[in-house]
């Protein structure tokens, strides 16, 4: 099977992992690379937005963004977008390069071959600001739980992808 025709979701995680609770989206998707993922299914880190994500997410079916956010609710909050009920997180919205809607705009009319189904998990995190490796005190009290909820929506996509075939 060729690696393009193998390209079927892609779990995307968002942050810096030496900023505490920024680095959220890429160890939970860290964590994730260790379960028995079925082929098809791939994990990667990104701690850049924009135009650049275009190459990351290309020729992908799906695609789940972790990101945190604030939103200001609590603490290990999830939030679930999809690009038509998109709010900002951290990294998907910038100052700095195209805001993640516009670059799948730039995307679609470059003819990029991009995912059908996105699904984007907001993180409610405190400190995303401050240099550490370790979360803030409030996120790590409930990481088990956000977690073990990222697991059933991976596993949901595999679910519905083996229901289609």
């Amino acid at each position: 099977m060729s690696e393009k025709s193998d390209k079927k979701l892609l779990i995307l995680g968002m942050g810096s992992e030496i900023l505490m609770d920024d680095g959220v989206g890429s160890r939970l998707a860290n964590k994730l690379r260790e379960e028995n993922l079925p082929q098809g299914f791939h994990v990667e880190t990104s701690n850049i937005g924009g135009l650049e994500l275009l190459e990351i997410i290309r020729d992908y079916d799906q695609l789940i963004i972790l990101d945190g956010m604030r939103g200001g609710s609590k603490v290990g909050d999830l939030y679930f977008f999809s690009p038509e009920n998109y709010r900002e997180t951290l990294h998907l919205s910038t100052k700095h390069d195209a805001s993640f809607l516009n670059a799948l705009k730039v995307g679609e009319q470059l003819g990029y071959n991009l995912p059908r189904n996105i699904d984007i998990v907001g993180i409610e995190v405190e400190e995303d600001r401050c240099f550490g490796e370790c979360f803030s005190y409030k996120l790590e009290e409930r990481i088990n739980y956000i977690y073990n909820e990222l697991k059933k929506l991976v596993f949901a996509k595999l679910i519905c992808r083996c229901e289609k075939n």
